[in-house]
């Protein structure tokens, strides 16, 4: 089994992309991973 990794930096796209994956012949599953958000620290404190 061979895996696909997909960056879709529009998030309103994520849906529609997911969508056209499951349509591929052979594709078994799709997940979506939404990115985690870091919290930015502020080194000058």
């Amino acid at each position: 089994m061979a895996t696909l990794i997909l960056q879709v930096p529009d998030e309103s796209l994520v849906s529609k992309v997911r969508q056209a994956c499951k349509m591929l012949v052979g594709v078994t599953s799709v997940k979506v991973q939404k990115e985690k958000k870091t919290k930015k620290r502020d080194i000058t404190k």
